[in-house]
């Protein structure tokens, strides 16, 4: 899944209902009829396989969730997918509150308020390690355990456009970060708005092989041959992380920036190297 593709889906998931239908994919139905068209198969369509009802327990509270559609986050079907992550089914109760599980599954990846933010009131706005502390709590209720005896914080911050607190957190596999990510949405006055889980406990199944994976990518010189053939000499890593890749490789992704001189001017430039983690 392109890193570019999964920001702007989260900024759907933050800004918009997601049983809003978005016309922007290609996808064809059990029928070969074609939903969507553009040139990608990210948006939404309907899973005729999908649950018309789960129940859920949320905010003390137990009820029938009905399903709405689907959003496919990746430009491969799930069907051609080796695990079905990167789409997911969505589902909405009364109160137009909005749950997202795993693709035919039961594994619950997201909730959405339908009204994400309140307006912002210095005086009553809680503290980030308030934010914190409210996010750790509402995880823990929500999946039944201590989410940090598994997942590491990774920042707060204050988003000021969305009106919200910004809260992440992160699976590790070996030395390494994952893209396993929970992001937390927590408003000024320390109520919790939604958050995301999008890969939730998906490299769970390489735990026994860290070892491997980190000697695997400490012993590659993936960047180092990739950026000298593309003539990039200094270059900055901005963020790096274990995913799998649309052919359901495990990868080491390294997302780097780097300037290109243009006459007076200094362009920067983001470049995405993947290296695929052999660990046979």
């Amino acid at each position: 899944m392109r890193k570019k593709s999964f920001a702007i889906i989260l900024s759907l998931l933050l800004v918009l209902p997601l049983s809003t239908s978005i016309t922007s994919a290609s996808y064809k139905d059990e029928s070969n009829k074609e939903i969507y068209a553009d040139n990608s198969n990210i948006g939404f369509f309907n899973n005729r396989k999908a649950e018309k009802t789960k129940q859920i327990t949320y905010r003390n509270k137990t009820s029938d969730v009905k399903y709405v559609n689907t959003i496919n986050m990746s430009d491969i079907h799930p069907e051609n997918r080796k695990d079905s992550f990167c789409t997911y089914d969505i589902y909405s109760d009364e109160n137009n509150t909005e749950y997202l599980f795993v693709y035919n599954t039961d594994i619950l990846c997201g909730i959405k308020d339908e009204n994400m933010s309140l307006p912002f009131d210095s005086a009553k706005c809680i503290s980030q390690q308030s934010a914190i502390l409210f996010s750790i709590e509402y995880l823990n209720k929500i999946y039944g355990y201590d989410i940090t005896k598994s997942y590491v914080f990774d920042f707060c911050r204050y988003d000021e456009n969305a009106g919200l607190f910004d809260v992440r957190f992160y699976k590790s596999l070996g030395s390494y970060k994952t893209d396993d990510e929970i992001k937390v949405w927590v408003r000024s006055n320390g109520s919790i708005a939604g958050f995301s889980a999008f890969n939730i406990n998906r490299y769970d199944k390489y735990g026994d092989k860290a070892l491997k994976i980190d000697e695997a990518i400490k012993g590659s010189n993936t960047l180092e041959t990739q950026t000298k053939s593309m003539n990039i000499i200094n270059y900055r890593i901005k963020e790096s992380y274990i995913t799998l890749n649309d052919n359901g490789d495990l990868a080491y992704v390294s997302m780097i920036e780097y300037d290109i001189y243009s006459g007076t001017s200094i362009l920067q430039e983001c470049e995405k190297i993947e290296q695929i983690i052999n660990i046979q």
